[in-house]
C-alpha cells in the first residue's frame, strides 16, 4: 500500500518512538499512585510484576513509564533488589564422607545432535566427579570419624598384573588389626607415581 516494506515501517516507528499499541492516557501522578498501591500490596515486586499487575487492572503503559514510575515511588526497593541480585540461598547439609552423596545433572541442549552431557559433583568436597583418579583423591582426603565408612568408587582396574600382585602382597603382609583408613592410605602410597 505504501510501497514500503513491513520491516521498514516498524523500524521507523521504533526510531521515532511510535507504537501501534493503544496505551492509556494516564498522567505520571496517577500512575505513581497506582504503582504505589501495587507496591503496598506486593512490596517485593519488581518491574515485571508491577507491569503485569497494571495490565491486569486494565492500565496499559510502556515499559519506560513503568520503570520511571518505580524509580520515583520505590527507589530504595530498586537498590535493595539490585544488591540482592545473584544471591542464591543454598541449603546447608552435612555428608558422612566423600562420594556418599552425588549431585547429578544433565544438559540436553545438544540432544538434536544426539549429544547429552552428564555431570556429577561430590556432595562432600564439591569437586567434579569426572575421572577415577579424582574420585580416589577425594576419598583419601576424608578425615572424618574413625569408625565411619569410606566409599571407594567402583572402576575397571587400571593396574597392571605386576602392580595388582604387589598390592595383594602388601595387603597380606599388613597387620590384620590395622585401621582401614591406614590400610587405604598405605595402598594409595604404593600405587601413587613417585
Amino acid at each position: 500500500m505504501l510501497s514500503v516494506s513491513r520491516s521498514t515501517v516498524f523500524r521507523r516507528m521504533k526510531e521515532f518512538g511510535l507504537s501501534a499499541r493503544r496505551y492509556h492516557e494516564i498522567d505520571d501522578g496517577e500512575l505513581d499512585n497506582v504503582v504505589q498501591s501495587i507496591k503496598i500490596e506486593m512490596p517485593t515486586s519488581g518491574y515485571r510484576m508491577v507491569k503485569g499487575r497494571l495490565r491486569s487492572l486494565g492500565i496499559h503503559v510502556p515499559w519506560r513509564r513503568v520503570a520511571a514510575s518505580l524509580h520515583r515511588v520505590d527507589s530504595v526497593g530498586i537498590l535493595s533488589r539490585l544488591s540482592g541480585l545473584g544471591c542464591i540461598l543454598r541449603r546447608t547439609y552435612s555428608v558422612r564422607g566423600p562420594l556418599s552423596l552425588w549431585h547429578v545433572d544433565t544438559n540436553h541442549k545438544l540432544i538434536r545432535y544426539n549429544i547429552v552431557l552428564f555431570g556429577a559433583v561430590d556432595g562432600y568436597s564439591r569437586k567434579d566427579i569426572e575421572e577415577p583418579d579424582i574420585d580416589w583423591d577425594i576419598a583419601i582426603d576424608h578425615n572424618g570419624e574413625k569408625d565411619g565408612a569410606i566409599v571407594v568408587p567402583q572402576i575397571d582396574c587400571p593396574l597392571s598384573e605386576e602392580k595388582r600382585e604387589g598390592v595383594q602382597a602388601l595387603l597380606e603382609q599388613s597387620d590384620p588389626d590395622l585401621d582401614p583408613r591406614e590400610l587405604y592410605l598405605l595402598c594409595h602410597e604404593y600405587l601413587s607415581p613417585t
